[in-house]
Formats: C-alpha cells, structure tokens, sequence
C-alpha cells in the first residue's frame, strides 16, 4: 500500500491521502456543502482566488490582473457568495478543497 507523504498525512490530520480518492468525495463533506460540487467560478473568479490562496493581498492581486482593487473585492464577493463562504479565507479553503482552482 503507498502512503502519503508526511505533509499530506499532517493535512489530512494522519489519514491515507491514496484512500481518502477512492472513496466517494460526497461522504466527506458535510451535508451543507454538497452544493459545492456543483459551483461555477467564472475563469476571472477562479484566477483571483487562485492568486489569493498563494499569499497575495488584494492590492497585488490588483496589479497582477491589470484590474482595481475594487474589482478584485467584487470578485471575492461573488466567490464567498458562490461557495457559501464566511470569509477569504474560508473561500480559499473550500475551493481548493474542492478542486476549483487550477492547483
């Protein structure tokens, strides 16, 4: 049997990374986030997010895009709205967690 390596093992708090993508992704999420498979981020969305979950602040993010830091705001807020998020970071977590972004 392969095993992870150890910072997935950290991440996955010990458990089998090979064995947690053989089973059914919907019996791992919480029922309140099943819609999540479902979500569409717009490729400009998934982009802001994207840099946000590589440390970037929004007035990077900002120049990085050639956009304002209000559209990046804007963004944001429709991904939170999308993914039925409390904050950024939570946003990042979920979509990384649920492969959205292109990582």
């Amino acid at each position: 049997m392969q095993v992870a390596p150890r910072r997935f093992r950290i991440l996955l708090g010990g458990r089998n990374l090979y064995a947690l993508r053989q089973a059914d992704p919907r019996s791992q999420l919480p029922q309140d986030h099943l819609p999540l498979l479902n979500a569409r981020l717009t490729a400009r969305e998934a982009e802001v997010i994207a840099w946000i979950a590589c440390g970037k602040t929004n007035p990077e993010v900002a120049i990085l895009l050639s956009m304002s830091e209000r559209t990046v705001r804007a963004h944001l807020e429709s991904v939170r709205q999308k993914l039925n998020a409390n904050t950024k970071a939570h946003a990042v977590a979920l979509a990384v967690r649920n492969r959205l972004v292109p990582f």
